[in-house]
């Protein structure tokens, strides 16, 4: 259940329920009545209601500035959408954050999506999923697509994401160690 809240009483930790509920795309937008809003003020309204609101608009609300806000909260959200995986199973439809997702592995014709919170079984072939996903995943074995973010250790023939030990195949190694490697250190890579 959704929590009930004003503008008064909106915290962080219902805007983290918010967020939880809708899969993180939440744009709060406050409308007050003050008539005589500082740069202050507003700076004060973003101090007491620290929930990352897209914007804070004053009644009378014109026209265009509403029309320039939702169309700011429809690229937000399709950002947001680009950054996901989608799959389908015999539990459901799940959607995922690239970022929430550790790797995906196949078992013949199955592949898991393993994240922090589970593991996902549906039908599908890795290299399907390596062309669907952002240039961010890295295949280091024939079984293996990882996302170089979660990787807490690189060796020479391995790789250890939350724990996991996965190996990385000759076949792969150069080029995935490389790409790991400046993910470990910051960069980004195509």
């Amino acid at each position: 259940m959704l929590p009930s809240f004003n503008k008064i009483t909106l915290s962080q930790k219902d805007a983290e329920k918010l967020s939880w509920v809708t899969m993180k795309i939440v744009a709060f937008i406050f409308c007050f009545a003050w008539i005589n809003v500082s740069i202050t003020a507003r700076l004060d309204l973003e101090s007491r209601f620290p929930v990352g609101a897209l914007d804070y608009l004053m009644k009378p609300v014109r026209e265009e500035k509403l029309q320039q806000l939702i169309g700011r909260v429809r690229a937000k959200s399709a950002q947001e959408e680009s950054r996901t995986f989608t799959l389908k199973n015999i539990d459901g439809t799940w959607r995922f954050f690239y970022s929430d997702i550790l790797y995906f592995y196949s078992d013949r014709r199955k592949v898991i999506l393993v994240t922090a919170k589970g593991t996902y079984p549906f039908y599908a072939r890795l290299d399907e999923i390596a062309a669907r996903l952002s240039a961010g995943f890295v295949r280091i074995h024939q079984r293996y697509l990882i996302n170089p973010a979660h990787v807490d250790y690189l060796g020479s023939d391995s790789v250890t994401v939350l724990g996991q030990e996965l190996p990385c195949s000759r076949k792969y190694r150069e080029s995935a160690l490389q790409k790991i490697a400046k993910s470990m250190m910051g960069d980004t890579f195509t």
